[in-house]
Formats: structure tokens, C-alpha cells, sequence
């Protein structure tokens, strides 16, 4: 298979005219010319002096084991000793394998029109597969704190994202490391949003997801998250008091730069953090554009579950 796979497979969709998932201009240039041996070796002398690296490999370390080196090796003699068919074993170990079909592949196929902001909400084993070409894009930005959103209301109290920097739907991009829309849309969230989860009195309907939190670090405030996923109408909620407009929008919704209030987000020249303040809006009825993403903070909205801080 090498002679084959050197002849007709390719490193990087630049080598085929193509862009990469999720932007829009074709890069060129993108050869590393640093030994690849080399490198992987150096990735991995500054990896064992990290804890985290130890983590990471010592639990994927079990995961194979326990997976190649017990079960599918030793469930079906263990059935056959425990009086088990050899048959029925065999099918079992099977069964195991068609649900991991089930959750990893499956969901790559459902829920990715692009004409749906918000659609099929899976885990990152679907990206994983490939499934998420929106990823680098404001459109799945979305996706994300729609996710975000309705697995804290479901009372999961902890989200990992496979990866920071490493694939295609990383928070950073792969060669130059700089913010994707979902990066900024994790910041203002990990920012404004606390632990404790509240009802925001909006009903989710077609277009329109609004999430209520106790606002991080501000005793009895609130945040809130406002998904308009319509591309073409405003949505309108009305407010009893004064709060700090936080609105992510993009030129297009497939563009790879996202704007905070108007203007766009990127690091400065140190790769420092753009400072992130919100806009003072009084009490009253709220505007939100068509396909736009807003965070309200609201520090004297003085609700009795937020008198803590969070």
C-alpha cells in the first residue's frame, strides 16, 4: 500500500487547489521544510515535561489496553470458559463494535447543512471524523454555545474540547495559532457566564435561543446568552434593567473573522488579548440582528440564586 498511497495522497488540500475546511482563501507556501522526524521528536521531548502530556497518554494508554489488549482478545474465550457459544461471544464483541460505529460515524452524517445554523448537536467524536467543515467558521460558532447552552441546562457541569490548536476544528488555527470565531465565543462565555444555570423566561423557538446563567464573579447578576440563528428577521426581548451588550456578528457567515460590537477580533502585536468590553445599554426593548450572537451582562438584575459569587 505505500507505493500507492505516495503516488495518490496528498498533505495538504493546497496540493489538490483546494482551501482547507473552513476558510476561503487557498493557501500556498505551506511545506514544512524541518525534517518531520525531527520535529515529531522535538514535539515529543517538550511534551514528556508536561503533566498534562503524562495525563493524556497514560489514560489513552488504558483506553487501547482495556480495548485491544483485553476485550478483543479475551471476551470471546471468556465467554466460551463461562458456558457462553462461541457464536453468541462473537456476536456481542460485534454488537460493541457497531455502537462505536454508531457514535463516532453516524453523526458526521446528519445535522451539517449549512443553511442550518443550528441543527444536530453531537459531541466532538463527530468532528473528530471530519464531519464539521464549518468548524473554522462564524456559522459554527452557533453550533458551539447552542451546545453549550443546552448541555448546561441538562446539568453537565464540565465540557472538554478535544483540541486547542491540532485539526481542523481546533479553537486556534493549526500553523499560526490565531482565534477562530469559536475561540472568542468560549472566551465571552468562560467571562460572563457562571455555573448556575437559571430560566431565562424565553422560550427556544425556530431561529431564537436565549440561555440564562448567574453572571461569573458578579454577585446577584445574570448573563445571558442570545442565539438570533435567522438569517433574515431581528428579534426583539425586553429588559427591566440596564445591562452590557456583547454582540459577535461576521461579514459572512462562513468567514473565518468574527467582530465584537462592530469591530474585529484579533491579537495584538505581543499575541496579547484584544480588551473585551461590552456596550452600556439601558433598560427596555433589545434589538438583535438577524445571524448574530449576543451576550448580556446584567450585574444589578439582583436575582436571589446569584447572591453568591459564581
Amino acid at each position: 500500500m505505500a507505493p500507492i498511497a505516495a503516488l495518490f495522497l496528498r498533505n495538504r488540500p493546497s496540493e489538490i487547489g483546494l482551501p482547507r475546511y473552513g476558510e476561503n482563501e487557498l493557501l500556498r507556501g505551506e511545506r514544512k521544510t524541518e525534517n518531520p522526524a525531527h520535529r515529531a521528536l522535538s514535539a515529543l521531548r517538550r511534551g514528556i515535561r508536561n503533566r498534562d502530556f503524562w495525563l493524556l497518554a497514560g489514560t489513552f494508554f488504558i483506553c487501547g489496553a482495556s480495548t485491544n489488549g483485553l476485550v478483543g482478545t479475551h471476551l470471546i474465550p471468556a465467554c466460551i470458559d463461562n458456558g457462553i457459544a462461541e457464536f453468541t461471544g462473537a456476536s456481542m464483541l460485534a454488537l460493541m463494535g457497531a455502537f462505536n460505529f454508531v457514535g463516532t460515524d453516524l453523526p458526521m452524517l446528519f445535522g451539517h447543512n449549512p443553511d442550518d445554523l443550528i441543527g444536530t448537536w453531537t459531541e466532538t467524536a463527530e468532528t473528530a471524523c471530519g464531519g464539521n467543515r464549518w468548524a473554522a467558521t462564524f456559522l459554527d460558532t452557533f453550533r458551539y454555545l447552542d451546545q453549550l447552552g443546552r448541555l448546561a441546562k441538562a446539568g453537565v457541569q464540565i465540557v472538554m474540547h478535544n483540541t486547542l490548536a491540532a485539526s481542523d476544528y481546533g479553537l486556534l488555527g493549526e500553523n499560526n495559532f490565531v482565534p477562530r470565531p469559536n475561540y472568542w465565543g468560549a472566551l465571552l462565555w468562560r467571562r460572563l457566564m457562571g455555573t448556575t444555570v437559571l430560566e431565562s423566561g424565553v422560550l427556544i423557538e425556530a431561529g431564537l435561543h436565549v440561555y440564562a446563567h448567574c453572571q461569573r464573579g458578579t454577585p446577584d447578576g445574570v448573563g445571558l446568552l442570545v442565539l438570533n440563528a435567522d438569517r433574515s428577521a431581528a428579534r426583539t426581548i425586553r429588559l427591566a434593567s440596564a445591562s452590557a451588550r456583547y454582540t459577535l456578528d461576521a461579514a459572512n457567515l462562513d468567514d473565518s473573522t468574527v467582530r465584537l460590537n462592530g469591530h474585529a477580533l484579533e491579537l495584538g502585536t505581543k499575541d496579547d488579548l484584544p480588551e473585551i468590553r461590552g456596550v452600556p445599554t439601558p433598560a427596555g426593548t433589545l434589538t438583535f440582528a438577524p445571524a448574530t450572537i449576543t451576550f448580556l451582562a446584567i450585574p444589578a438584575a439582583a436575582n436571589r440564586a446569584c447572591r453568591t459569587r459564581h
